[in-house]
């Protein structure tokens, strides 16, 4: 029985959101092909923006402009590449419905930032934790402005490539949905093991939270039908560590209205690890996303050509 919305194709043939990979025409070449193209796509995006514009790279919200716009390049070739290449819906990387659900972006979005500012409470008068007051008043508003704009943005092309595109791809290859969210959150892992954190806090240490926060975002994707509270779960992580609290090492320098000093990033790793549980059984509980023993479940290893 289908829950909340209707299907646009056979309810019998794709029900997974990882089988939406199956759709279409699916050869490996394309996939690698997009992934490359997506690569290129940012590097070259980032080298025409630095040497057409004046950006000065002292300022933190002009680097933070550059370093967030090339994410369009991946969102324009997903999406490009998914219609010609692969000959399947654009609409089928972000669901299995025919219309994007606000109402899922927008829980992802605010239940996580509670969750977010509930735990800098408590960090700061429990394990009194050091906040520094780091804002910069006559720059807070651009910085509103660039956050609130750009990192859905690269959030976005975060999500369209190791949550859809990438996890829906190598669903041809498992009969299980838990085994491609697993791959895809390596993958997630290994594309983030060169931020600034692993050198700060330890490579093993943030390698294991990146890990756990892909596992975490792919099964809620599967267990949802689709990304959009994985989206906005991303979108308000990006958001709040660029505005509201930040940490020194960080991948996203901004000046936000406070910063932690010498953060104990083991708490931190524990703490983000009981938000995601807590938010797994809130989800369920609430929003009636299906358990987890459906990520176990077989799906049929068929290839199916469509008119789109």
């Amino acid at each position: 029985m289908i829950r909340y919305e209707s299907y646009t194709f056979a309810e019998d043939s794709f029900r997974m959101f990882v089988q939406q990979g199956r759709r279409g025409l699916n050869s490996a070449f394309y996939y690698v092909l997009t992934t490359l193209i997506c690569f290129t796509g940012i590097a070259s995006l980032s080298a025409y923006l630095y040497q057409n514009f004046s950006f000065d790279l002292k300022d933190i919200n002009q680097t933070l402009i550059l370093t967030l716009i090339p994410f369009s390049a991946v969102i324009f070739f997903i999406l490009f590449n998914t219609r010609l290449l692969h000959k399947r819906p654009i609409a089928s990387l972000f669901n299995i419905f025919n219309h994007f659900r606000w109402s899922r972006f927008l829980i992802g979005l605010i239940f996580w930032s509670t969750l977010l500012i509930a735990t800098d409470v408590f960090n700061a008068f429990i394990l009194h934790e050091d906040y520094k007051l780091s804002l910069n008043k006559e720059n807070f508003l651009q910085l509103c402005i660039i956050s609130l704009s750009l990192f859905p943005i690269q959030t976005l092309a975060e999500e369209l490539f190791f949550r859809s595109y990438l996890t829906q791809g190598l669903s041809n290859i498992f009969s299980k949905s838990i085994f491609p969210i697993i791959l895809s959150s390596f993958i997630f892992m290994g594309a983030h093991m060169m931020n600034p954190e692993t050198e700060k806090y330890g490579l093993i240490l943030m390698s294991f939270y990146y890990l756990c926060s892909a596992f975490f975002l792919g099964i809620l994707t599967e267990l949802d039908d689709g990304i959009e509270q994985s989206y906005g779960i991303h979108t308000a992580t990006n958001i709040y560590g660029a505005v509201i609290v930040g940490y020194e090492g960080s991948a996203i320098q901004t000046e936000s209205v406070w910063t932690i000093q010498n953060m104990n990033a083991f708490m931190m790793v524990l703490f983000s690890i009981l938000i995601m549980v807590i938010y797994y059984f809130m989800a369920h509980r609430f929003w009636k996303i299906r358990k987890f023993n459906y990520l176990i479940k077989e799906y049929e290893l068929e290839n199916v050509q469509e008119k789109v």
